[in-house]
């Protein structure tokens, strides 16, 4: 198994970035001036523009959402959790905020209690299909593969998603239960040495096992390229498996 944490905290932030655009396209038109203020302007310009409207709007759960977003972004996700709150406090079944709330959990300590926020998500939200591979990941992490998949074919469903974070979790559920051929086929029908960096790093470990079970040493070279290249820009070395592969590489 390949062994590149700092890595995979980069992907994961960028997967958390690529999620957010995606899933944050739904704010009120009236409220876009703010919304891009959020994710390309001032900070402080932004959080003086969601105190004024909160002032005129105190019972809208958007203005709240959009606080915790503008929070989500630095450090302090104490005080975006208590904006993800107050904004279900005034609307309890305002499905974004389940998300994001779901989002601060831990994984492997709070996998229930995630499960419990994102189904609340999917129900009040269903439009947004990270919800899905969210939830699907952690059945996936319990054991629970038909649900997993089930999720993964829901998702492809849904108005806002990016369909390499389905494949993603269907490649792992695939490896999970040991269906080798159903998973060849499936990394066949894809181009995931391009779009693999949304993944985590036991994704793009399995990727690479696979391409290398199908004898296709480009595919692999090309993956491992751009790990180095993605390593470079950390300033840190790229892990002595990656090394190892890279010298078979032209």
């Amino acid at each position: 198994m390949l062994n590149f944490a700092s890595m995979k905290t980069t992907l994961t932030i960028i997967a958390f970035i690529c999620s957010c655009v995606l899933f944050a396209q739904d704010p009120p038109k009236k409220y876009q001036k703010i919304w891009d203020e959020i994710n390309e302007g001032d900070p402080k310009t932004a959080k003086k523009q969601l105190s004024k409207s909160l002032k005129n709007n105190p019972t809208d759960p958007w203005l709240y959402w959009m606080s915790g977003i503008l929070i989500d972004q630095g450090d302090d996700q104490g005080d975006a959790k208590a904006f993800y709150e107050k904004a279900l406090a005034v609307d309890s079944t305002f499905g974004p905020a389940y998300y994001n709330l779901a989002s601060l959990l831990d994984d492997d300590s709070d996998t229930d209690k995630k499960i419990e926020l994102l189904s609340k998500a999917i129900k009040f939200y269903p439009q947004n299909g990270f919800s899905y591979v969210s939830r699907g990941e952690l059945y996936l992490k319990k054991g629970l593969y038909e649900l997993a998949m089930a999720d993964a074919e829901s998702a492809k469903k849904c108005e806002l998603i990016d369909l390499s974070a389905i494949d993603g979790l269907i490649i792992e559920v695939l490896h999970a239960q040991g269906k080798t051929r159903e998973l060849h086929s499936f990394v066949k029908s894809g181009n995931y040495s391009d779009v693999y960096h949304m993944w985590n790093s036991s994704t793009i470990d399995i990727l690479i096992n696979v391409y290398e079970e199908l004898n296709q040493p480009e595919n692999v070279c090309q993956i491992c390229k751009s790990i180095q290249e993605e390593y470079s820009m950390l300033g840190v070395p790229v892990p002595e498996s990656i090394a190892e592969k890279l010298k078979k590489c032209k």
